[in-house]
């Protein structure tokens, strides 16, 4: 069975990154799940699984440095 992204539990996701891009996100939508599950989206696009099995990405820290 494949899970959508959205599904993915939050605890497979390094934390501040996911707070991280939810914030940032939630300036598009006013819906936080919303807002959550387009951030979990982009960690996985542009990111990889660290050895614990968690998704990383430098996507939303790149972000804030512009």
């Amino acid at each position: 069975m494949i899970l959508k992204k959205e599904n993915i539990p939050d605890s497979m996701f390094i934390k501040s990154e996911l707070e991280r891009g939810t914030k940032i996100e939630f300036e598009h939508t006013n819906n936080k799940k919303k807002a959550k599950a387009i951030a979990k989206q982009w960690i996985i696009k542009t990111g990889k699984k660290t050895n614990t099995g968690k998704w990383t990405s430098k996507y939303y820290e790149s972000l804030r440095r512009q």
